[in-house]
């Protein structure tokens, strides 16, 4: 073997390197589960970003490190906090007689519509702002907290605005930021969680004294504030086997919780956590003008979670947990300070030592 065609051939083998590439795919390629078509939309929705500029090998190194404004809660909002915090205590918030009042409490400060525009009567907040907030409420109180999180992650408000309809919009957002409507989204079931392949729900398409409805049975557990909420959002595979709409698929909807054969009955309680989180289950009928963005958008209720699951996982839930670990580690400072092993302190916390 000569040296120009030597990087083409494995000289063990003696056997070009592209066959040897096509062996090693088709052997990986039988041996991998095929992508799903649920996948294959994951995949493909949202945007790039650094990923990108790995990929192509053009690295922007002083755009990647650039230094990141600090910006803080407002004195305002930091007092709304701190009363809301004074208001509700320590204790868990659910079960209990004053739920209602509690989440018309955060409601009024504007804490349910921290992703909600302002021409919506939202208060719309930077991301930064967003997880300050939120971790300080859950390190005084975690129930609190994971109550605030949900209608500010993904939920009717974020998939509203991203695909609603005008008329949704205007109706739905403005009652869901001063807390009217007291939201929660049920995707998980007993076949199913978050990714929505399993056995999840299913709706037909059927003609009822010549109006087109969907029937819908519903059997979702674990669905945080469903024992609260009087706006539902809903995930269930359509079926239309007698082509009235043209469309199947993974579809979005809105329902309120007057809609007949609704039942919103028991309620969970993960680790003895306080919050609201239960059950949402019954056979319901309903027009297909509340899917979410109208007719236009049946069957792309899986593309639309992709999109805008990253509200709940890249802000709400690690501010939770952010401030749950303050409060842990203050926690952690006071024990050590009290707590003695053979008769010696374990460690001295000096009052001019800075505070955590």
């Amino acid at each position: 073997m000569n040296r120009e065609n030597a990087d083409n051939y494995i000289l063990f083998f003696n056997v070009p390197l592209i066959e040897m590439y096509k062996l090693l795919f088709n052997t990986v390629k039988k041996i991998i589960p095929k992508i799903s078509e649920t996948e294959i939309i994951a995949l493909k929705s949202g945007g790039t970003s650094i990923d990108r500029h790995i990929f192509e090998g053009k690295m922007d190194y002083k755009k990647l490190f650039s230094p990141i404004q600090k910006i803080s809660l407002s004195k305002k909002t930091d007092d709304d906090i701190v009363s809301l915090l004074k208001l509700t205590g320590e204790a868990n918030i659910y079960p209990s007689k004053h739920i209602h009042t509690t989440m018309k409490e955060v409601g009024k400060r504007g804490f349910l519509s921290l992703i909600i525009d302002e021409k919506y009567g939202g208060n719309r907040m930077p991301i930064e702002l967003q997880s300050q907030l939120l971790s300080k409420i859950s390190s005084y109180n975690p129930s609190l907290g994971v109550a605030a999180m949900v209608p500010n992650s993904l939920g009717p408000a974020e998939l509203l605005q991203h695909y609603g309809t005008e008329a949704q919009k205007s109706y739905f957002l403005p009652k869901l930021s001063t807390g009217e409507f007291i939201p929660c989204f049920g995707l998980t079931g007993p076949n199913n969680g978050s990714d929505a392949v399993g056995e999840i729900d299913e709706g037909v398409v059927e003609n009822i004294n010549g109006e087109l409805k969907i029937k819908i049975t519903l059997n979702k557990r674990y669905i945080t504030l469903a024992p609260v909420s009087n706006l539902i959002g809903i995930a269930f595979k359509l079926k239309d086997p007698k082509k009235l709409l043209g469309k199947n698929g993974i579809t979005l909807a809105l329902v309120e919780n007057t809609e007949h054969g609704l039942l919103l009955e028991t309620y969970h309680n993960p680790n003895n956590a306080g919050f609201p989180n239960g059950t949402i289950k019954g056979t319901i009928t309903i027009n297909p003008e509340q899917v979410i963005g109208g007719k236009e958008k049946v069957g792309e209720g899986w593309k639309m979670l992709m999109e805008c699951l990253a509200v709940g996982r890249g802000v709400s839930l690690p501010a939770t947990a952010n401030g749950s670990s303050k409060f842990i580690t203050q926690t952690i400072k006071h024990y050590i300070n009290a707590r003695k092993q053979f008769n010696i302190k374990i460690v001295i916390w000096k009052p001019s030592e800075r505070n955590l």
